[in-house]
Formats: C-alpha cells, sequence, structure tokens
C-alpha cells in the first residue's frame, strides 16, 4: 500500500526538517487505533538555565505525520536506530517495519506480517537478527531480513491452553480487554547481553524467562522457568533490566507495586528481592492499572565521562482506571547493584487518568551528549516522554533528583498517543 499521498511534512519543507532535528531532540509517537506515526521534535532549555526554576521550559512540536499500516500501540528501535518495529492494532492482528530517513528519521513503511492475537509488545533482539512479538494467548518469534524488513516467521509461543483463555479475565472494568492483554502475556523484554527473555503475562501472575540462541534457527527461544509474582494479585506487565543484567524490574498491573528480582548466573532464575508502590499514600490500587518502568540513561559506559556507570533512578508510571482519576509518575533511588533503595523520592500527578497509555520513555544519554547539556551536578535534569491516550497529550517531563516538573507538551492533532521512542 502507498502511504506518501497521505503523509503531512514539515511545513517548512525537508531542508527545514533536517535543520530542524539538528537543534532537537527527535522522538516519534504512535497511537492505539490511527494509522499515523508522529516525529516530534523536543527543543530542550538552554545548558545555562537551572532545571530548578519552574518557569525554564524547552519546546515540542510535531515536525512530521506519517501515515501508517494501522494504529502502532508499541515501538521498538533496531539496535542501530535505523529501522522502526511496532505493532498494529488492526483487524487482522499483524506487526510492522519500517525504515528511518538517516537525516529526519521520517519512517518508510517496509512491510507488515500476520500474527495470531493482537500484539501488546515487540522487541529485537540486540543481534538486530530477530523480532519478537507477544499478547495475549501467543506470541511468535520472525527472523529479519538484511533489509530490516519482516522476514520468516520461524517459532510459535503459546501462553494459554483452550480452558485458560479466560482465567485472570477482569470483568466488569474499564477499558475492556484488548483480544486478551488484560488476561494474557504483555510484554517481552531482552537481557543486556541477549541471552535471555523476559515475558509478563498479566493474566498467569508470572514472568516466563526464555535462554535465546539466535544460532538456533528453528526455534531461538527455550523457555526455562516460570516465575510467579510475589503477590496473588500482582498482575505482572512490564519488565526492564538493570544495565548490568543481575537485576530485573517488573510493573504490576493490578497491585501497583514495583519490584526488583535478582537474576541468577544463567539468566533465567529470579529471586525477589522487595517491591514499593508507584501510588501516593492512601490511593487504592483498585483504581489504577499501572504500566510502565524504565531506568535512567543519565549514566556512562565504564564511566563515560561520568562519575556513575550505572543508572541511579528508576521511573514507573500508572494509570487512572477512570478518567477523573488522575495517573502518577514515580522515581526510585537505585543503589550501584541496582537495588530499590526505598519508596518513590518523588510522585507526580499527571494531567489526566493517562488512559490507556501513560508511559514513560527516558531519552538517552547521547542526546545530551550531543546537545551539550550537563550530565550530572549542577543544572543536569534527565528528560522523560510521557504519553497521553485520554487527551493526545505528549508532555516532557524533567526530573533533576529532587522532583518533576513539565518541561514542554505538545497535543497531537485527533490520534491518541501510545508509546514514544527517541531516535
Amino acid at each position: 500500500m502507498n502511504h506518501t499521498n497521505r503523509d503531512k511534512p514539515h511545513p517548512q519543507g525537508s531542508e527545514n526538517l533536517i535543520t530542524s532535528q539538528k537543534n532537537a531532540f527527535p522522538l516519534i509517537v504512535g497511537t492505539f487505533r490511527s494509522p499515523e506515526i508522529y516525529t516530534l521534535h523536543f527543543h530542550p532549555p538552554s545548558p545555562a538555565s537551572s532545571s530548578s526554576s519552574p518557569t525554564t521550559s524547552g519546546e515540542l512540536s510535531v515536525a512530521h505525520t506519517t501515515a501508517a499500516a494501522g494504529g502502532h500501540s508499541w515501538l521498538a528501535l533496531s539496535p542501530t536506530h535505523t529501522h522502526l518495529y511496532t505493532t498494529v492494532w488492526a483487524d487482522p492482528p499483524t506487526i510492522a517495519s519500517y525504515t528511518l530517513h538517516p537525516n529526519t528519521t521520517v519512517p518508510t513503511l517496509l512491510n507488515t506480517a500476520p500474527i495470531a492475537s493482537l500484539s501488546g509488545y515487540v522487541a529485537v533482539t540486540p543481534s538486530g537478527r530477530h523480532l519478537i512479538s507477544v499478547g495475549g494467548p501467543s506470541g511468535e518469534v520472525f527472523a529479519l531480513q538484511p533489509d530490516g524488513s519482516i522476514g520468516a516467521h520461524v517459532q510459535t509461543l503459546a501462553f494459554r491452553t483452550p480452558a485458560e483463555l479466560d482465567d485472570g479475565k477482569r470483568d466488569g472494568v474499564a477499558h475492556g480487554a484488548f483480544g486478551g492483554l488484560r488476561w494474557g502475556s504483555h510484554s517481552v523484554d531482552l537481557s543486556p547481553d541477549g541471552k535471555s527473555v523476559y515475558v509478563a503475562d498479566i493474566g498467569h501472575n508470572c514472568i516466563w524467562a526464555y535462554a535465546l540462541d539466535e544460532a538456533n534457527e528453528r526455534e531461538p527461544l527455550t523457555l526455562r522457568t516460570k516465575h510467579v509474582s510475589p503477590r496473588a494479585h500482582d498482575g505482572p506487565r512490564h519488565c526492564w533490566p538493570h544495565p548490568s543484567g543481575r537485576v530485573l524490574y517488573c510493573v504490576q498491573e493490578h497491585s501497583g507495586m514495583v519490584d526488583a528480582f535478582a537474576v541468577g548466573a544463567d539468566g533465567t532464575s529470579l529471586a525477589h528481592l522487595h517491591g514499593h508502590t508507584l501510588l501516593p499514600e492512601g490511593k487504592d490500587c483498585g483504581a489504577y492499572w499501572a504500566d510502565e518502568v524504565r531506568t535512567s540513561q543519565m549514566y556512562g559506559e565504564n564511566g563515560g565521562g561520568s562519575s556513575s556507570s550505572t543508572p541511579r533512578w528508576l521511573y514507573a508510571s500508572t494509570r487512572g482506571l477512570e478518567k477523573g482519576t488522575k495517573g502518577y509518575v514515580a522515581a526510585y533511588e537505585l543503589d550501584e547493584e541496582g537495588h530499590i533503595r526505598g519508596p518513590a523520592v518523588a510522585i507526580y500527578e499527571t494531567r489526566t487518568s493517562g488512559g490507556l497509555a501513560n508511559a514513560v520513555e527516558p531519552a538517552p544519554r547521547k542526546l545530551y551528549e550531543r546537545m551539550g547539556l550537563p550530565i550530572e551536578g549542577e543544572g543536569a535534569e534527565e528528560f522523560i516522554a510521557l504519553t497521553d491516550s485520554e487527551e493526545g497529550w505528549v508532555v516532557i517531563l524533567g526530573w533533576n533528583g529532587k522532583r518533576f516538573r513539565e518541561v514542554a507538551a505538545v497535543k497531537l492533532e485527533g490520534a491518541t498517543a501510545a508509546t514514544a521512542v527517541w531516535v
């Protein structure tokens, strides 16, 4: 399908789009049901500005709108950031691949591939050789072609027997079931070394841990462990590894907890360390559905010019189940081993409930370096993209180690923001 006639380019042309991007943080935003992909540019406050000032703001704008293969609820970049992979919320369900323009990061559709059930999440292996999709009762592994397009289907994953298809179903709650995503597998993430895969399963209240062997072209994934959550009502939704690979974090959709697990030497054995709520005191977790967890990106590799070679902060978010219930973003301090030091240092109330989103995505360190922004010390501020599907906002939060603030925001025209990735 040719989508070019529906594209909405930068109003001043592609040359200005390239110039604008040189002075900005580029990010791509998908939607749940609208067939568009948005390229946004974030211009941060000047390096001389203090992050302690609530009036110091940046600018966030829509640089380009690209017609898409469908609603893209989840986005994943290739290791080289040259290709974009997405869920496609359509009937029948598919996943999609795009190539990114090297100067403008504007996506161009390569191809789509059919899958068995609605995908909640896609992830690319660190080698860039395979794409993994999971959602509800099933999942798939695909080979990736040299041009970045989705190739052959090489493995099927099953998380439900026919008798289990409705186990854990939350009847009568807001927003429905999303084809099983509300009571089935929901996310897939890889260990930093690319040898282990973690699938959070809301309905089975567990994390499935797989060993990944990409030399095995027929079945690269082998199930190793099923780690049942520490509480009966947790509902594991999303996982995220510490860069050391020795700690795995999980946000629990039902209980609103953020848990840390020690990862064994085999990469698939998990042992619960501790957990903390992401809700303010007195809030009922039954009125919320937790969404996302991510580590800070403001740290160096082997020092990297920074005194910290591991992330100091962990971020997590939740949404209100009803429109009138605002969502939250919480920040936790990590020690050098990646353990959570204690309860949330700060909890930020979002503009809206967040709708289906309130997903958080910290900007990568390389973008601060390119823009000449401080990584640590006085004036250092981490920027975090926050998406809202209730009203369509994309917000950039700033975190200075003490409190959150809203640095910039833009409302998508006629669409609801799902997730964002920094390019």
